[in-house]
């Protein structure tokens, strides 16, 4: 039995945007490294409005105040991106290896604690 073809309109594709945005050092990278096994390109894409916005409400009508929190936003955020390559890189991998017998645990006080 055949499957109908689905109708064109599903598979053409999207048109482009006039204002995209081209990234030609980004776009050269990954031409230059397409042999690799992994290529991580990390973007989160509205962040910076997101955390802008939350800011401002936060902080009201103070510019200073609302910098401060923005900034202090985007470094939370950082660091929870890192967080868990931190701990695979410090605690799995070392295990892994024979070079550590911490517990993770401990790994997470003193990560605390170094904070």
């Amino acid at each position: 039995m055949v499957s109908p073809r689905p109708p064109l309109a599903r598979i053409t594709l999207p048109r482009r945007l006039p204002d995209l945005l081209r990234r030609e050092r980004l776009l050269s990278f990954l031409h230059e490294n397409v042999y690799r096994k992994l290529i991580l390109v990390s973007a989160a894409a509205g962040l910076a409005r997101s955390a802008g916005g939350a800011a401002a409400s936060v902080a009201g009508p103070s510019f200073v105040l609302t910098l401060v929190v923005y900034v202090v936003l985007i470094a939370l955020a950082g660091e929870a991106v890192q967080l868990p390559l931190a701990f695979y890189q410090g605690v799995t991998l070392e295990r892994r290896y024979g070079l550590s017998t911490q517990r993770s645990g401990r790994y997470w006080r003193g990560f605390c604690r170094r904070g």
